[in-house]
C-alpha cells in the first residue's frame, strides 16, 4: 500500500508530538539519573566527581538554568575551590528566579568569607579585606541574612583595625629599633679605646 503525499504529511505531523514527548523524556530522565549520580558522589565527599557530572548539567537545565551551576559551585565549594565557586555561584544567580536569588547570594557571601579565612591564615591582610568586603557585597542591602551581612561588617572592622594596629605596631618597632641602634653607637664611644700592648719606644 503506498501513501500518498497528503497522508505522509498528516503521518509526519501526527507523529511530532510523539517525538517532542520522548526527548522530553529522554532530557528529563539524564537530569534525574545525573542528578542522582552526582548527588551520590557529593555526599560521599568525591565533590570533583560531583561538580563535573552537575556541569555536565548545564546545557540540560533547560527548564531552571540556574540549579546546575548552583549545585556544581556547592560541590567546588565542599572541595575548596573557592574561586570557582565564586564563578559557579555568580553563573547561578544571573538566571536564579527573585524566590531563590537569596539561597546563591547566601552561599556566594559563604564561599568569599571562606577565602577570607584563607587569607587570614596566611596572614595576608589585604586578601582578607578582599574577600570580606565581597561577601558584604553579595548580600548587603538585600535582607537576604541580616544577621550575616551584620557578621561580615564586624570582621571587617575587626581585620581593618587589626591592620591600623600592626602598622602602629611596626611604627613603634622601628623607632625602638632606632633608640636601640643609638644606644649601641652611644656604648661604643664610652669603651675605651684599645690601646697597642707595646707603646713606641723614643
Amino acid at each position: 500500500m503506498t501513501l500518498s503525499a497528503e497522508q505522509r504529511r498528516l503521518l509526519l505531523i501526527g507523529a511530532l508530538p510523539t517525538l517532542v514527548a520522548l526527548l522530553a523524556a529522554v532530557h528529563l530522565w539524564l537530569l534525574v539519573h545525573g542528578n542522582d549520580s552526582a548527588r551520590d558522589d557529593y555526599e560521599a565527599g568525591r565533590y570533583a566527581d560531583a561538580r563535573s557530572t552537575f556541569e555536565g548539567a548545564r546545557d540540560l537545565g533547560v527548564v531552571s538554568p540556574w540549579i546546575a551551576p548552583f549545585n556544581a559551585g556547592t560541590a567546588a565549594y565542599g572541595a575548596k575551590e573557592y574561586k570557582a565557586a565564586v564563578t559557579l555561584f555568580s553563573a547561578a544567580l544571573e538566571d536564579a528566579p527573585d524566590d531563590r536569588k537569596c539561597d546563591v547570594r547566601v552561599d556566594l557571601a559563604l564561599t568569599h568569607k571562606a577565602m577570607a579565612d584563607q587569607a587570614a591564615s596566611r596572614d595576608d591582610r589585604a586578601a582578607q579585606q578582599v574577600a570580606l568586603r565581597d561577601a558584604r557585597t553579595a548580600i548587603q542591602g538585600t535582607g537576604c541574612d541580616d544577621k550575616l551581612e551584620k557578621e561580615l561588617q564586624d570582621e571587617i572592622n575587626k581585620a581593618s583595625s587589626g591592620s591600623s594596629s600592626k602598622s602602629e605596631d611596626q611604627k613603634l618597632d622601628e623607632v625602638e629599633k632606632k633608640n636601640r641602634e643609638a644606644a649601641k653607637v652611644k656604648d661604643i664611644e664610652l669603651e675605651p679605646k684599645n690601646e697597642p700592648e707595646q707603646q713606641i719606644q723614643w
